[in-house]
């Protein structure tokens, strides 16, 4: 309610500027007192309900946090792969850029090395 002031108020006023007093506790009825014992059956309702939505989202987060932990493994273990051919002399730079080559579509790779060349003739770089 907003008071003489055009503010809101928290206490409810009569037009003479006294407050009055609000019952807040509820009173229940006897159809109250039904509908509050058949609550431990919507709860358990709820809960199923709950159950049943959460058990495919726990099987999709345990399948995704599996996913993570293969990642890794494989991260690890081309990071060995890697060491290895660096112990046996291999540059590792152009190892990668091998690899990232032989993924790459044959004419697009072949476009862009056209064009790398041709850049850096023109700068002087290769000739």
């Amino acid at each position: 309610m907003k008071n003489q002031n055009g503010h809101l108020s928290h206490h409810p006023q009569t037009h003479d500027n006294t407050t009055t007093k609000t019952n807040i506790a509820p009173t229940l009825t006897a159809e109250d007192r039904k509908v509050t014992m058949v609550m431990p059956d919507l709860d358990q309702a709820k809960e199923t309900a709950c159950r049943v939505v959460a058990d495919p989202l726990h099987a999709l987060i345990e399948h995704f946090e599996r996913l993570a932990i293969e990642k890794q493994e494989v991260a690890d273990h081309k990071k060995e792969v890697m060491a290895e051919a660096k112990s046996r002399g291999y540059d590792t730079k152009t190892l990668h850029k091998i690899v990232a080559l032989c993924k790459k579509d044959p004419q697009k790779s072949s476009e862009e090395q056209a064009v790398l060349d041709l850049y850096c003739e023109a700068l002087g770089m290769w000739k």
